[in-house]
């Protein structure tokens, strides 16, 4: 008996550990299977709008249209509603689907339940005079698309929707990010590696 109960509590510490890495996996599985939704989103609400990016966000707009979050809820199964307001928008961060990395313990499970973030720089005027400027930045401005970040796991739970920083990113994927490119595809990154080509990859396609 005791041979038995040996055997079943050395089966169990090989077995919990590996459906904790295949339950992981999964996570960062269906977390790419999002961004690659909201990739294929931006390319076509940019097809959409002459070319143009949503803003990442609208400085001067208290709406719920002042997020990019609000421009890419039609292409996401979410068509606008007669009254659009901020309760609408809540509706759908609420249901846990694309806007949500399932790995992410950053989001508190308040009303707003999103954690992707968008690059400051798809606005058109990232800092300064950017007031009401609804237009974010156009996909010809990019010179290297498949260069250009463009949204990742946010670190910020739910307080904002942009990054400007490898520090606003979470590590949630074994101590790696999904990010997601202009072009796109996604991948995973370091915060080591994203800090060391932060403006490569953030700011100078984008200029």
């Amino acid at each position: 008996m005791l041979t038995v109960i040996a055997i079943i509590g050395i089966l169990g510490a090989i077995i919990i550990p590996v459906v904790g890495r295949v339950r992981a996996s999964a996570r960062a599985v269906q977390c790419v299977s999002n961004m690659r939704e909201l990739g294929k989103s931006l390319l076509t609400f940019a097809a959409d709008n002459k070319g143009s990016f949503p803003p990442s966000r609208v400085i001067g707009v208290s709406g719920p249209d002042n997020n990019w979050l609000f421009y890419l809820a039609p292409y996401v199964g979410h068509p606008y509603p007669e009254t659009v307001d901020w309760e609408w928008l809540k509706s759908i961060c609420r249901q846990k689907g694309v806007f949500l990395c399932p790995d992410n313990t950053n989001v508190s499970q308040d009303p707003w339940l999103y954690s992707y973030k968008m690059n400051i720089w798809f606005r058109k005027t990232p800092y300064g005079d950017a007031t009401m400027i609804k237009t974010g930045i156009n996909l010809s401005g990019i010179t290297n698309p498949s260069r250009a970040l463009a949204m990742v796991d946010g670190a910020t739970g739910n307080g904002a929707v942009e990054f400007t920083s490898s520090g606003e990113i979470a590590y949630v994927h074994n101590g790696k990010a999904n990010c997601l490119f202009a072009d796109g595809h996604v991948k995973q990154d370091t915060e080591t590696r994203l800090t060391a080509n932060w403006n490569a990859l953030c700011k100078d396609p984008l200029k």
